[in-house]
Order: C-alpha cells, then sequence, then structure tokens
C-alpha cells in the first residue's frame, strides 16, 4: 500500500515536547504545498509584540482559526492544528467552540481533507475527537536528550485499519527552513 502524509484522513501526533510533532505536520504540509493544496495553519498572534500573527510554517499557507473549521469550505487541503490540546481540551469538550472542531473532525475525510494535529498527551484531547484519527504517529527522537542535535525522527505509524508501521526521517536538518520551532502557542482567550 503506497502512503503519504498528504493523504485525507486524520492524522495525530501524539509525542514527548521537542520530539518533532510541529516539524513533521511542516515537512507534510510542505509537500502538499507542492502537490498544488492550499495549506492551513493555526499561527498564532503574538499579545506582546503588536499583535502580529507568528507563522509556524516558512512557506505560503492560510492562517486560520481552529474553531472556524467546520464554517469553511474546505476541500482537498492540508491542515496543521499545532498544540492541539490547548483547542480539543477534553476538560473542557462540553464548550460550543469545541464540538465545533468535533463536528469538523467528522466532516474532514468528506471534505478530502488531510488534517493534522499534535499533542504531547493523548488522553487530554475530545474524546469525539482522540478516538477517531485514521493514523496516530508515535514520534522518537534521535538522540534522545533534545539539548543535542536532532540527528533523526523515528515514526511509529499506527492505523485505524490495523496498518502498523515505522517511518524514518533521515537528516531532518534539510527540512529546517520550512517552519519556525520558536513560535510559541497561547491557549485562547
Amino acid at each position: 500500500m503506497k502512503w503519504s502524509l498528504t493523504d485525507p484522513g486524520i492524522y495525530e501526533s501524539d509525542a514527548k515536547n521537542r520530539t518533532g510533532k510541529t516539524f513533521n505536520q511542516a515537512v507534510g504540509g510542505w509537500f502538499a504545498f507542492n502537490e498544488g493544496k492550499t495549506v492551513y495553519v493555526n499561527c498564532p498572534i503574538n499579545p506582546v509584540s503588536n499583535k502580529v500573527e507568528e507563522h509556524i510554517v516558512n512557506y505560503p499557507h492560510v492562517d486560520y482559526n481552529p474553531y472556524h473549521l467546520i464554517h469553511s469550505n474546505l476541500w482537498n487541503a492540508y491542515i496543521i492544528t499545532d498544540q492541539a490540546e490547548q483547542v480539543m481540551d477534553a476538560r473542557a469538550c462540553q464548550k460550543k467552540d469545541i464540538r465545533n472542531l468535533g463536528y469538523f473532525n467528522y466532516q474532514a475525510k468528506k471534505r478530502a481533507c488531510s488534517w493534522h494535529y499534535d499533542t504531547p498527551r493523548h488522553k487530554n484531547i475530545d474524546p469525539r475527537i482522540r478516538l477517531n484519527p485514521d493514523w496516530i504517529l508515535h514520534l522518537y527522537r534521535i538522540p534522545k536528550n533534545w539539548l543535542q542535535p536532532l540527528q533523526a525522527i523515528r515514526i511509529h505509524v499506527e492505523g485505524a485499519d490495523g496498518v502498523d508501521g515505522w517511518l524514518l526521517w533521515k537528516n531532518p536538518s534539510q527540512f529546517f527552513p520550512v517552519y519556525n520551532d520558536k513560535v510559541m502557542l497561547r491557549p485562547p482567550a
């Protein structure tokens, strides 16, 4: 079976901080952009520096608010929701905004979208969303010590249809220019 990060479906990246979750989503977005797809990214607005958007990726994309996905006319798009636990919080899943994200979760595949979200802890995500991904990507940093230069990222791919496999990003630094690892996402006000 041929598989790609840009294929339609729902992808959850589940790993510790500083293991390459955002990097993986950004590189997948770069591939999607080069395939002609529109890439949507939940870039934050910096409340300190003149309320300017801080871009997570360094290629053309559309900045979006995750809570508005259900109301957008997206088709065949690549969507990145960075730090998803902040907008899909399981403790607040009865809020209308989070329910709307759950509704989009049920519509994403119908719209041929490739929706990627990440979290350092799977159970922090609203159960209606966390129990519905097509793929869960478990990332492992090489070397494990995040203070040392990144050499590679091992990815355990767990598919909802029973597919189980491994990927290896060798020399990930070649893709560092596609994303900004210094962006600070803050919880919604």
